[in-house]
């Protein structure tokens, strides 16, 4: 018998954001996030340069990849 068990939000959320650190690692970058049981989740991704930025949604997160990888195709 197979289960039809939809995944929930937080599990999509979980998904979707160690998608993008995997991407991100590929690329030199570390991802982290603050903790969603805190409010509002925020990103911080680090590069090969040491700089920590500050990423205010995921939205932000996949744009840094995006420049990435366009940079990357230069």
């Amino acid at each position: 018998m197979t289960s039809l068990i939809e995944p929930t939000v937080a599990q999509l959320a979980d998904k979707q954001f160690g998608n993008l650190r995997a991407l991100l690692a590929l690329e030199g970058y570390a991802l982290w996030r603050s903790s969603p049981t805190d409010g509002h989740v925020s990103f911080f991704a680090s590069g090969p340069d040491g700089v920590i930025r500050h990423l205010w949604s995921i939205c932000d997160v996949e744009q840094l990849l995006d420049g990435l990888k366009g940079r990357a195709a230069v």
